[in-house]
């Protein structure tokens, strides 16, 4: 983790945004000061209570199904600094309970910052912290060991904590640093797995300003060995940072339904997984993160090729990590930062006490069949609580009116939602089985009459594609507020817009051109959103090229976006193509509440697009840890 931002034209800004906020009391969660419903705080992505927060660190899954989420947090302001591990468990990566700080600077080093790092289990005890009789796995009581750097004025340095009570709290190894470089300054970041076939724990760990992953082995967790380094591969940027070594599977049928995808039977073996973050040098400017596929025999990682891919086309995908724990044959599941080192202490959520988000949880896997593409990076968001979809009260109407159309509920198509819902449950809005094809539809996403969260899945879909005929055209949204008026031209751009005044419609704009080759371009444009401007850093527009799949017979091609207040992820083809996330900060004090739909197409192809709205992760009341949440159990 580096704290290198280069927004100076709002360095003023960050000082004036950078308030300092009380201590919390040691052991008691912190609570939030907007009740988790500021006009920019997510609903369904997770967020800090308060304070400042970058990356995800520590990720494991406990033998009774409890996800554990430590991230780095800086609790008296809302820049980075004075970094402490916060912490978070959640039954299913959307429901969060907020728990107590997990690991602080010590009381006689309080310039030794905790940086980031990870967690695995020692169900075996080979740390040897966890004497004989004090853990009952098959109960659920586990020994977590955590790893992490200590980052001090002069060195930086790996420190080992370990927990007896399922990662609630930790005790510091009375004789760390368990990995120590000849204090080099830049040295940190260590993700540790265990290595089945040689029966050795591992850790890749950065040399930041060298660009080098260094891999060490050891039986303990105690006591490391130089194994080698990996170096020099790919993007270099600045430094390399945050390294993720895992064995990942390798899917069968990359395009298979989301409900198919991971299945066991569409597993063709595993490989291996490097992704190391970059900071800066992303090619959009600040922060990014790139990854490596190939073999692993214990020491030597080797790349299956030279090529540099990143996993995400957007600015504000940072610093993923992945859980430990998960059955190589499984898909991994991946959390990242939502954020980027340019302007993120100075993003305007200060007044709701908090600065940063998460992106959704994501399964991740490898694919080898997709076109022009040795190796395929999958991602598809963490199935969402079919809970999460309904409401106990009847919705109102959602005022849904087209050209052409009218949007009605309906069978859901999207194995993100639910297949049938409780019987004394309601769908929220949805708007489904829309035709699109060569018209739009405009659809009211009021946060006061129609959908409170303000959070949505939307699905495009083209149908009737030809492996033989040339195709081009459009599916485009536009997010617009309900105090602007949103054209038919605007939402039917074949491209992103390039200027905006303080006279044009307040708007998110988003889309896939199909391009007639056997291409397309997936887009997004946030320049038109007015809550953040002037920062030359905050990049307006994305875009990524993807090669469509038409020789397989499917026809078809689908473009997912998880909408959340300030936040937008997509993904193409059910994760098949690359993913884009990006922030965004509307004005409009209802935020942006108004959404058209439009597709212009060639003949014969077919555009259907649907709304699901979502309820609140948060909307029972905040999760700070209590009776209610006891040693990883859900009573």
């Amino acid at each position: 983790m580096l704290f290198l931002t280069f927004s100076l034209y709002f360095a003023s800004v960050s000082l004036a945004q950078s308030s300092t906020l009380a201590q919390p009391p040691v052991g008691t969660p912190i609570a939030s000061l907007d009740s988790y419903d500021g006009p920019y705080r997510p609903q369904l992505h997770f967020s800090p209570p308060q304070g400042f927060m970058n990356d995800p660190n520590g990720l494991f899954v406990d033998p009774t199904g409890i996800y554990h989420l430590y991230y780095q947090l800086n609790p008296t302001e809302l820049v980075a600094g004075n970094q402490h591990w916060g912490h978070a468990t959640s039954p299913d990566l959307y429901h969060w309970t907020n728990q107590p700080i997990a690991i602080s600077p010590s009381a006689d080093n309080p310039q030794g910052l905790i940086f980031s790092g990870s967690a695995v289990l020692d169900p075996d005890n080979t740390s040897g912290f966890f004497p004989a009789g004090s853990l009952n796995t098959s109960s659920g009581t586990i020994g977590v060991i955590a790893t992490y750097t200590l980052n001090t004025p002069t060195a930086e340095v790996q420190n080992l904590a370990y927990s007896t009570d399922n990662g609630y709290t930790f005790t510091n190894y009375s004789a760390n640093p368990v990995l120590n470089d000849n204090n080099y300054k830049n040295f940190r970041d260590p993700k540790v797995t265990f290595h089945e076939p040689t029966q050795r724990w591992v850790m890749a760990v950065a040399f930041a300003d060298l660009y080098i992953i260094g891999f060490y082995t050891s039986p303990n967790m105690k006591d490391w060995t130089p194994a080698s380094n990996f170096s020099a591969h790919g993007l270099l940027g600045l430094q390399w940072e945050c390294p993720n070594l895992v064995e990942v599977p390798l899917l069968k049928d990359a395009y298979a339904p989301l409900d198919q995808k991971f299945a066991l039977d569409n597993v063709n073996g595993t490989a291996w997984f490097l992704m190391i973050s970059i900071n800066p040098g992303a090619p959009q400017g600040g922060s990014i993160t790139q990854f490596f596929t190939g073999s692993f025999n214990g020491t030597h990682f080797e790349p299956a090729d030279g090529a540099a891919r990143l996993t995400d086309w957007g600015k504000d995908n940072y610093a993923g990590q992945l859980y430990s724990g998960i059955d190589a044959t499984q898909p991994q599941v991946l959390m990242t930062w939502a954020s980027n080192w340019q302007y993120t202490n100075n993003l305007p959520t200060a007044p709701s006490g908090f600065r940063s988000i998460m992106g959704v949880p994501r399964h991740i896997a490898l694919a080898q069949n997709t076109p022009r593409s040795p190796w395929t990076l999958i991602q598809s968001p963490f199935p969402i609580p079919p809970s999460l979809y309904t409401t106990s009260s009847p919705p109102p109407s959602p005022n849904a009116s087209s050209s052409t159309d009218t949007a009605t509920a309906s069978t859901p198509l999207s194995s993100f939602a639910p297949s049938s819902y409780a019987s004394n449950t309601i769908p929220l809005l949805q708007a489904t089985n829309l035709s699109l094809t060569n018209t739009s539809t405009t659809i009211s996403l009021s946060r006061t009459s129609v959908l409170p969260s303000g959070a949505f899945v939307l699905t495009l879909t083209a149908s009737n594609l030809s492996s033989t005929s040339p195709q081009t055209g459009m599916l485009n949204f536009t997010l617009s507020a309900n105090t602007t008026s949103t054209s038919s031209s605007s939402s039917s751009s074949s491209s992103p817009s390039t200027n905006t005044t303080s006279e044009d419609p307040e708007a998110l704009r988003g889309g896939f051109i199909l391009s007639g080759d056997g291409t397309g371009l997936a887009w997004l444009d946030r320049s038109a959103v007015k809550g953040y401007t002037g920062d030359p850093t905050f990049t307006s527009q994305f875009s990524t090229t993807y090669v469509l799949d038409k020789d397989s017979g499917r026809g078809t091609f689908e473009m997912m976006a998880i909408i959340d207040r300030s936040v937008i992820e997509v993904f193409l083809d059910g994760g098949v193509g690359p993913s884009g996330t990006m922030v965004f900060f509307p004005e409009a004090q209802g935020g942006l509440d108004v959404l058209v739909l439009a597709a212009e197409v060639g003949d014969g192809v077919g555009v259907t697009g649907s709304v699901r709205g979502l309820g609140s992760a948060w909307a029972e009341g905040e999760g700070v840890g209590s009776g209610a949440f006891e040693r990883g159990f859900l009573l």
